[in-house]
C-alpha cells in the first residue's frame, strides 16, 4: 500500500515580476505555494525594514543553532530576511504565513508527517496516523509557539529539507518552497548569500536584496 504524501503546489506560476519575498508582495500578486509562502498583503508591506547589524548577528546565531536543513546558514539568513524582514511577529493578511520564515500551516503538517515517517522507518500507511500528524501540525501553527524564533526557524528549515528531499536540488527546493518556477526567488537569495558569506555582518547586502 502506497504511503500518503502532502502534495506540492498544484501548479508553479512562471511569474516574470520581480520577487522581493513575502513582505515585498502585494495581496494581488501572491503565488500561493504549498510550502511557506503566501501573499503578505498591504498590512505587512507597511512594516519598516529592519536595518540593524545587531539584529543580523542575532539571526545568524539563531540559524546556527536551529538550522535543521543541509542548506548553508547564509542562504537561510537571506531567506528569512526576504520573507519577514527579520520580524518574528510577521503575519500575512491573505494566507496562514507566520513568523520569521512565514510558515504556512500546510508546511507544518508536512514536517510532522515527515517526522513520523522517520520514526516509523517507512511511509505512513493509514489515514488515522496521517490525520494525527496533521492535527498536531495544525495545533502548533495555531499556537503562539509558531512565532517563537527558535521554533519558527526549526520548522521552516525542516520544511526546506523536505523540499530538498523531494527535488534533489537547492534551486528546485526553493522553487517548491516559493511556488514559482522562474527561479527569481532563489537567484536573489543565492546572490545575496554569496556576498554575505564574504561580509557576514553587512546588513546592506540584505537591504539591497529586497530592493
Amino acid at each position: 500500500m502506497a504511503g500518503y504524501r502532502v502534495p506540492g503546489p498544484a501548479g508553479m506560476a512562471n511569474n516574470a515580476a520581480v520577487d522581493a519575498g513575502t513582505l515585498g508582495r502585494t495581496a494581488t500578486s501572491r503565488p500561493g505555494p504549498a510550502g511557506t509562502q503566501g501573499g503578505a498583503g498591504a498590512a505587512l508591506n507597511e512594516r519598516p525594514m529592519v536595518k540593524s547589524d545587531a539584529r543580523l548577528d542575532q539571526i545568524r546565531a539563531l540559524v546556527q543553532a536551529n538550522n535543521r536543513s543541509s542548506l548553508a546558514e547564509d542562504l537561510i539568513i537571506c531567506q528569512i530576511y526576504m520573507e519577514s524582514r527579520f520580524d518574528a511577529n510577521a503575519r500575512s493578511s491573505s494566507s496562514s504565513a507566520k513568523g520569521l520564515m512565514q510558515v504556512l500551516v500546510i508546511a507544518v503538517k508536512q514536517v510532522f508527517q515527515s517526522r513520523k515517517e522517520k520514526e516509523l522507518g517507512h511511509k505512513i500507511q493509514d489515514r488515522k496516523t496521517l490525520d494525527a500528524c496533521f492535527a498536531a501540525g495544525k495545533a502548533l501553527h495555531a499556537s503562539p509557539a509558531i512565532l517563537d524564533e527558535v521554533v519558527n526557524i526549526q520548522i521552516g528549515t525542516e520544511y526546506m529539507q523536505c523540499c530538498l528531499d523531494q527535488t534533489s536540488s537547492v534551486e528546485g527546493a526553493y522553487k517548491l518552497y516559493r511556488g514559482v518556477s522562474n527561479g527569481m526567488y532563489y537567484n536573489k537569495i543565492k546572490s545575496a548569500a554569496a556576498k554575505l558569506k564574504t561580509n557576514p555582518g553587512d546588513m546592506n547586502i540584505l537591504l539591497d536584496m529586497v530592493k
